[in-house]
């Protein structure tokens, strides 16, 4: 989100429009969930409070966040390439009728946005134009750097204003359960040793396996 956040504030920077953040915290708990945003430039933390909406409604989120850029006459949405952040604005951008441009890497505003993105898992870098009324984006993670924070104050709260159906509600996640796994994930080791065709068998994994 911060890596997010840096890209946005670039792009508002450029543009000399306000940069604003959706706060996911609860009424009580926004004060201090905005001021822990002082020095990242955003003006406004635009909280959103509603007693059904929880974390695990995808199609809520993508509700209320079509309905706070629309109120808000947002120019771009920015939320993290992360497998969450692109279902999220996927949904948003089917919601409003937009293309979506997903694992952005640097993009450059203006009338329309010309930007670089990540395809095929990082091993093709694409250059594209993205021409919307509101421009949807997400970041690629560890691709932009996340910004040194400044002088500027933390962000005035604005409870938003919205509405939820039940058709919003209806697709939840109703619980988690991690898959058993033997050694260490990939996305965790340390250390990787890779093998192909020259260990010669399936045998022969065994001697980089003892290596790793």
């Amino acid at each position: 989100s911060l890596e997010a956040l840096a890209l946005a504030r670039r792009l508002a920077a450029d543009s000399g429009a306000p940069l604003e953040a959706i706060l996911v915290a609860a009424a009580g708990d926004a004060r201090p969930a905005a001021d822990a945003l002082a020095g990242t430039g955003v003006t406004t933390a635009v909280v959103i409070d509603h007693p059904s909406l929880t974390l695990e409604h995808p199609d809520g989120w993508a509700s209320v966040i079509r309905q706070v850029a629309e109120a808000r006459g947002a120019a771009a949405v920015v939320g993290a390439g992360t497998e969450r952040g692109n279902e999220l604005l996927a949904r948003v951008a089917a919601r409003m009728g937009l293309p979506l441009a997903a694992n952005c890497v640097a993009v450059e505003p203006g009338a329309r946005y010309r930007l670089t993105r990540q395809r095929w898992a990082g091993s093709l870098l694409e250059d594209a134009w993205l021409d919307a009324p509101v421009r949807l984006l997400t970041v690629a993670p560890n691709a932009v750097a996340v910004a040194p924070t400044d002088g500027s104050p933390a962000p005035a709260v604005v409870m938003a204003e919205v509405t939820l159906s039940e058709a919003d509600l209806a697709v939840h996640v109703t619980g988690r359960e991690a898959p058993e796994r033997a050694g260490i994930s990939l996305a965790e080791a340390k250390v990787v040793v890779g093998g192909g065709r020259g260990v010669g068998s399936g045998e022969g994994f065994a001697d980089l396996e003892e290596l790793a």
